[in-house]
């Protein structure tokens, strides 16, 4: 299969062009300003392909009701210091058996002194993940859904206005009633929050991934109640991400949807926010902190699945193995190229091809084996592959391969050099793969000749790591939001 090839800068700069054409700013709907969510669906348009919504004149929205342990359950976190909001997708890695996740839990490990609790909407992926090293207060609201007329429903002030210059200037519909289902969930969220964190009063609220309806809402509500919301880097944020890069039109104030600090793995990516921020800097401002998540890695303080590790190096004992990071591609299909069919089919009968899901995604295994199997393809391995943790996998692999994933940045921690397969990578790690830091690849040929250098040849490390793994900075950081005052 040959995906489409996603223009993840010319996406940015059609963003930017629309800001420049339009006053995006006084596009508002209940008082709010709505740039920030149009921005969101022109990035799922834009990057991912996402424009298949259906206009039907209706709207359904999510109402929620404080179920009756609501009052109970804010005061039992009452007093929490700093409060992250979980996500139980990101509960992709195992230590000692249970659930983990990379995002929030190291900070637990080595900050716990910090008084840091999570909350988690329950939903039915919680349940199937429940068995976690650390535990999250779940929190679970009565939903009412509910549906209205797009007529019946407040105005969105100058919205035809920017939709005809999105039309003209990137060649995309946004939909009316697309945007009110966002922001009337955004709304509800909102007012949840408000009250809960009214008794929770944490000094600081953490998230990985801020352009959700859930976490815009709980943004907005730590803005109104002067709370530090911070965005936890969840992965690469480089010179081209629509929802990082390429804000143009930041009003002084800043906008109620943005976190007030962005938490970044290194230097580089902090910049590629912090540059466009303009006079908005100071409320929306970025970290230097790092990974503690590899800090805990690379200083041996993890725990590692000792049954997993057998089953690896039974499997792959005298055999060269080759880690593949898939991902998703833009019709919710793994993407699997042509490229790394050919180089599967034609590589030394010696090497095993480790195939590793998206998290999201380990329910399309059938699909890719269907595929290989169609190919004549048997020297791949999954089991064990997405059993792992990323980081025991890089530990002990010769190689690494990816269609763009920044999984290539975490592998440099871990003495690999990644060849990367798809167009787009070059879009997002020009310098690395000028470099030498990454290799990229077109064809089958390609791939295997890149990987066999990088497995004879030696390994080129960053001169400024793109993920600082020390505890340095991300204790400062903490210290820094321990230290201030509660609301």
């Amino acid at each position: 299969m040959t995906s489409r090839k996603f223009n993840v800068k010319l996406a940015c700069l059609k963003a930017a062009a629309v800001e420049r054409e339009f006053d995006v700013n006084s596009v508002t709907f209940g008082g709010m300003q709505v740039w920030p969510l149009i921005r969101f669906m022109l990035y799922d348009q834009l990057t991912w392909g996402k424009g298949n919504f259906i206009s039907t004149g209706e709207v359904w929205f999510n109402k929620f009701d404080y179920d009756r342990k609501f009052p109970e359950f804010s005061r039992s976190m009452a007093g929490t210091d700093i409060l992250w909001l979980s996500n139980p997708e990101y509960y992709t890695d195992k230590i000692d058996g249970k659930y983990f996740c990379r995002f929030e839990d190291p900070f637990i490990e080595l900050f716990d002194k910090g008084n840091i609790k999570k909350i988690e909407l329950r939903t039915a992926l919680s349940v199937e993940r429940s068995d976690r090293l650390h535990k999250p207060h779940y929190f679970c609201p009565s939903v009412s859904v509910l549906r209205a007329p797009v007529e019946k429903l407040p105005e969105i002030k100058n919205f035809d206005e920017v939709a005809a210059v999105i039309k003209a200037v990137c060649g995309a519909r946004i939909a009316r009633e697309q945007l009110l289902e966002i922001a009337l969930n955004v709304f509800s969220y909102f007012e949840y929050f408000l009250d809960m964190l009214q008794v929770i009063r944490p000094k600081a609220v953490f998230f990985a991934c801020y352009y959700s309806r859930i976490n815009m809402g709980l943004i907005r509500a730590c803005r109104h109640l002067g709370i530090p919301s911070v965005d936890y880097q969840h992965g690469k944020q480089g010179k081209f991400h629509g929802m990082y890069t390429h804000w143009t039109a930041v009003p002084p104030e800043g906008y109620e949807l943005l976190p007030r600090y962005f938490w970044s793995w290194g230097e580089e990516s902090a910049y590629n926010i912090s540059r466009w921020m303009g006079d908005a800097g100071r409320m929306h401002q970025t970290l230097v902190g790092g990974s503690p998540w590899l800090y805990l890695w690379v200083n041996g303080m993890c725990s590692e699945d000792a049954d997993v590790i057998r089953e690896f190096e039974r499997l792959f004992s005298g055999k060269k193995t080759i880690l593949v990071c898939l991902q998703r591609t833009e019709d919710g299909n793994v993407m699997l190229l042509d490229s790394m069919i050919s180089a599967m089919r034609d590589a030394p009968q010696d090497w095993c091809w480790l195939l590793r899901l998206p998290p999201a995604f380990r329910d399309r295994r059938e699909v890719v084996v269907e595929k290989l199997k169609a190919n004549g393809i048997s020297n791949y391995e999954f089991d064990i592959t997405n059993r792992a943790s990323l980081y025991t996998l890089l530990k002990r692999v010769d190689h690494h391969v990816t269609t763009f994933s920044s999984v290539c940045y975490e592998a440099l921690s871990f003495g690999i050099n990644t060849v990367v397969v798809h167009p787009i990578a070059k879009a997002l790690y020009p310098e690395y793969i000028e470099k030498g830091y990454f290799i990229y690849a077109q064809t089958g040929e390609q791939i295997l000749s890149s990987i066999k250098e990088g497995m004879e040849g030696d390994f080129i490390s960053e001169e400024n790591p793109y993920i600082v793994s020390d505890i340095k900075s991300a204790r400062k950081n903490i210290y820094f939001f321990l230290s201030q005052n509660k609301m």
